[in-house]
């Protein structure tokens, strides 16, 4: 399977079209994304009880006020959360692809820190309904492998930045900077921070064909840097040009 052409065409909605007035990975911002005719790229994590929530930070405290990680929350109670003192909610998975819609296509990037467990099946499950264009990524190369065997018709990128602020061993971060379980994961794409492009691993698979994503994009001028290096961005806080 080679990594499908809308990867390259247009650029991704970093969490939706968000602002002060709609909160990020909100479901008003992926609407809004949808609607000006962008694809989006979400975030995708697990509740207590195994709900999968589009959200991106491992703890709710920065959007919502309640000081606890996602994954330690049982569904009900994040059900009556609210975002950045919004009306919003924090939206499930299957409610953010029914406001897509198959309307532009979804970029997932599933967070998973550990081996696969409850968050792998739960979005299985669901994309295996969806019949939109979508596509998973992860840093995670475990999740990534196990995709891969259960869902070799689902394009899968591989993230990789210079992991400066994960604390972890130093050699588990050579070997993610450098895409050293590519073996394992077979990627169909890569996600790469624009700041290190082109870096020798990511222009070498690009060169061998395999698209490069540069995220985070913020301005014109980032994007006129980063696609020196890239074939698609992923951008938030500006809006790029969309190909005619």
């Amino acid at each position: 399977m080679r990594a499908p052409d809308w990867l390259r065409t247009k650029p991704f909605a970093h969490r939706g079209l968000f602002d002060a007035d709609r909160p990020e990975n909100s479901l008003p911002a992926i609407a809004a994304a949808v609607e000006a005719g962008y694809p989006v790229e979400i975030d995708v994590q697990v509740t207590a009880d195994g709900r999968a929530l589009v959200f991106h930070d491992w703890n709710l405290k920065r959007l919502t006020g309640r000081d606890a990680r996602v994954a330690q929350v049982p569904d009900a109670e994040v059900e009556r959360l609210r975002l950045q003192g919004s009306n919003e909610k924090i939206p499930r998975l299957e409610e953010v692809l029914e406001v897509v819609a198959g309307r532009e296509a979804v970029l997932l990037e599933i967070k998973n820190r550990r081996y696969p467990s409850a968050l792998e099946p739960e979005v299985s499950r669901i994309i295996r309904r969806y019949q939109g264009p979508l596509a998973i990524q992860s840093f995670n190369p475990y999740t990534l492998g196990w995709f891969r065997l259960r869902h070799p018709e689902v394009a899968r990128g591989q993230l990789s930045c210079a992991f400066d602020t994960d604390d972890m061993a130093g050699w588990k971060k050579l070997i993610l900077q450098h895409y050293g379980m590519n073996w394992m994961t077979a990627p169909h794409f890569i996600g790469h921070h624009w700041v290190h492009l082109p870096g020798t691993i990511p222009g070498l698979l690009r060169r061998m064909g395999c698209p490069v994503l540069a995220w985070t994009i913020r301005s014109p001028e980032e994007e006129t840097m980063a696609r020196r290096h890239a074939d698609n961005i992923i951008f938030e806080g500006f809006r790029p040009s969309l190909p005619e």
